[in-house]
């Protein structure tokens, strides 16, 4: 099976090169793209692990744009939330129409692939698969993202899911008609919203335990190429940040 893992945060890279250590009969073709900085340093230790086919990297201008005007405090304090969450839908509006035209990497055919795992979150490339009509799956942007509960957040979805199903927009979260499915760390407590799509779980801490220690420590060898970091034995005292908590892996540059 062909599969792609359009990895545009550090945990879900983190996920795709656990699977690709594990894997024995897929071929996996992985992009990557500038949506935190640093991403880009991944590209060369990746291509030659020969973990997979080919290594993609995506320049997604449109998506550092459309970022400069996100402030967590606009999503947190009343009455700024109802000023903020209609000048976000106008903003992802204009970030459609954008992406329209914007090109993808060369090489990079989504009708190619059996599977193809993307992040919930908004990107250029997960705007040109529903475009396309490309089915795929979401995954978790960072771990249990899916169990957030906010108010605010669940109604600005449902109204994205009803402008989806008249195509003006993609619906957030992981909602739009095109996924065929939510993978998980857990399937609980999870948001409402996701109760009508397929929900898969993969455990990354489970599934690292399957790893004999020369393949834990290829995972620590990537990164410590990428990032100029000494490589320090899995056994001994390790402390190498792969992710960080959902307010810390984005919001919090905008506060």
């Amino acid at each position: 099976m062909k599969k792609l893992f359009i990895c545009e945060r550090p945990y879900m890279l983190y996920k795709t090169i656990v699977k690709a250590l594990l894997n024995e009969e897929d071929e996996m073709d992985v992009v990557l793209s500038n949506h935190m900085q640093g991403m880009e340093k991944m590209k060369e230790p990746l291509e030659n692990s020969h973990l997979f086919h080919r290594v993609f990297f995506f320049d997604d201008k449109l998506y550092q744009d459309y970022i400069k005007n996100e402030h967590l405090s606009d999503y947190v304090k009343f009455p700024k939330i109802l000023i903020a969450w209609p000048k976000k839908m106008g903003r992802y509006y204009k970030f459609h129409k954008m992406a329209r035209r914007e090109k993808l990497p060369q090489g990079l055919d989504f009708n190619a692939y059996d599977e193809i795992y993307a992040i919930d979150g908004v990107s250029t490339i997960n705007l040109r698969m529903n475009f396309k009509k490309v089915s795929y799956i979401v995954s978790e942007h960072a771990k249990n993202n899916f169990q957030i509960n906010m108010l605010l957040h669940k109604l600005a979805v449902r109204i994205s899911l009803i402008f989806d199903r008249l195509n003006i927009i993609v619906a957030y979260s992981g909602c739009s008609k095109y996924v065929s499915a939510i993978e998980v760390s857990e399937n609980k407590n999870l948001v409402s919203y996701l109760k009508e799509k397929k929900i898969i779980v993969y455990n990354v801490a489970e599934m690292v335990q399957k790893l004999d220690d020369k393949k834990k420590n290829k995972i620590l060898e990537l990164y410590a190429l990428a990032y100029d970091k000494k490589l320090l034995d899995i056994h001994g005292d390790v402390n190498i940040l792969l992710t960080a908590p959902l307010l810390e892996d984005w919001f919090s540059r905008y506060i």
